[in-house]
C-alpha cells in the first residue's frame, strides 16, 4: 500500500524548505504570542495611566470649582462693598449740596478789600461787597462740586480694582 520510502532521495533543497517553513512557523507562533503579551502589558499601564489621570483631572475639578466658588463669593462681597462705598460718596456729594446751598463756598485765603467805595458805587453796594468777601462764583462751586464727586468716583474704582486684584491673585496662588 504505502511506498517503502527507505529508497527515496530527498534533495537538500527539500529539506530546507522544511526547515524554512517549521522556522516560521515557530517565528511566527513566537511572534503572536509576545505581541499578546506585550498588548496586554500596555492596556493594562493605559488602564492605570487613565485611572490615575482622571483621579488627577477629578482633584484639579475639585479645586478649581472651590477656588471659582471662592471668587464668586469674594466678588459678590466686593460689589456690595462698592455700592456701599458709592451710596456713602452720593450721601456726601447730596450734603455737600445742601452747604453749597446753604451758604456757598468760601476761599479762606481770600484778602479782604477795603470798605472804600469805589468811585460811583452806593454804599450798598459796599456792603454786598463785604458780604461776599471770599466766596467762589456758582461756576467754581459746581466745578468744584463735579471734581471732587469724580475723584472719589476714581478712588472707589481704584479701591475696588486694587482688592479684587489683591483677592484674585491670593486665590490663584492657593490653586
Amino acid at each position: 500500500m504505502w511506498p517503502k520510502l527507505t529508497n527515496l532521495i530527498i534533495p537538500w533543497w527539500a529539506y530546507a524548505v522544511v526547515a524554512l517553513a517549521v522556522m516560521s512557523a515557530a517565528t511566527t507562533g513566537t511572534w503572536w504570542l509576545t505581541a499578546k503579551y506585550k498588548d496586554a502589558i500596555w492596556s493594562a499601564e493605559i488602564a492605570n495611566m487613565k485611572k490615575d489621570y482622571a483621579d488627577k483631572l477629578l482633584a484639579h475639578t475639585q479645586n478649581v470649582r472651590a477656588i471659582e466658588l471662592k471668587l464668586e463669593r469674594q466678588n459678590t462681597e466686593s460689589e456690595v462693598t462698592n455700592r456701599e462705598r458709592k451710596n456713602q460718596i452720593d450721601r456726601l456729594h447730596g450734603d455737600n449740596r445742601a452747604l453749597i446751598a446753604s451758604g456757598g463756598l468760601r476761599d479762606p485765603g481770600a484778602k479782604s478789600c477795603p470798605a472804600t467805595p469805589v468811585p460811583g458805587e452806593t454804599v450798598t453796594s459796599v456792603d454786598e461787597r463785604e458780604t461776599t468777601h471770599g466766596r467762589l462764583s456758582r461756576e467754581a462751586e459746581e466745578f468744584l462740586l463735579q471734581f471732587a464727586y469724580d475723584a472719589d468716583q476714581a478712588a472707589i474704582y481704584a479701591t475696588g480694582c486694587w482688592e479684587r486684584e489683591g483677592i484674585t491673585s491670593t486665590t490663584l496662588l492657593e490653586y
